[in-house]
């Protein structure tokens, strides 16, 4: 129960069609109850070769620490060849930290390739319990990776904030160039006060 899948509608001259549609689900681990795989999603271009790539998360992974999937784009559409499986950046992999609950998609350094943030709302920052935290995985020619990684808390200089217990720094998150003619940002949200 609970495995969780994604559903993939093409687009067509009429719209979306369920002709050719196709259905997913987690690459590079074993489907399981709970995992809650697809509830989050975002497509980009992480290996910049001209298609449309998909990263799904499944927060509910190995009792919650969760873990992010990638399917790539190609002529034929979404494949599972070559997936990806991501867990968190920089920091230790919990139970319950709920990687991959939110996902954005941007070119964040500017480089031509699609970037992935993904939010572990629940991750404990220090002695901090569920502060939250957002993880960057960066793209390249053979999809993200996570050489030069990084991960971001309310504890990161110049976020703007500190970290507080119940916070749950990464819950949403939307991406964006927020400033004219500057790289995307990303904006996320938090639950405490």
């Amino acid at each position: 129960m609970d495995a969780g899948a994604v559903s993939v509608l093409p687009g067509s001259s009429g719209g979306l069609t369920r002709v050719g549609g196709r259905l997913f689900t987690q690459v590079g681990s074993a489907v399981e109850a709970d995992d809650g795989f697809g509830a989050a999603v975002a497509a980009g271009d992480f290996d910049h070769d001209g298609f449309a790539d998909l990263a799904a998360g499944a927060s509910g992974e190995d009792f919650g620490a969760g873990v992010v999937s990638v399917l790539f784009g190609s002529s034929a559409g979404l494949t599972r060849v070559g997936g990806q499986l991501f867990t968190q950046v920089g920091g230790a992999v919990e139970a319950i930290d709920r990687f991959g609950a939110s996902l954005a998609a941007a070119d964040y350094d500017h480089d031509g390739f699609t970037d992935l943030a993904a939010g572990a709302p629940f991750e404990t920052v220090g002695s901090i319990p569920e502060a939250g935290a957002v993880s960057v995985l960066y793209g390249s020619g053979g999809g993200l990776t996570r050489v030069g990684g990084q991960l971001f808390t309310q504890n990161t200089p110049g976020v703007g904030s500190s970290a507080e217990a119940l916070d749950n720094f990464g819950l949403t998150l939307a991406a964006g160039a927020l400033d004219p003619g500057s790289s995307a940002a990303l904006s996320g949200s938090r639950s405490g006060t």
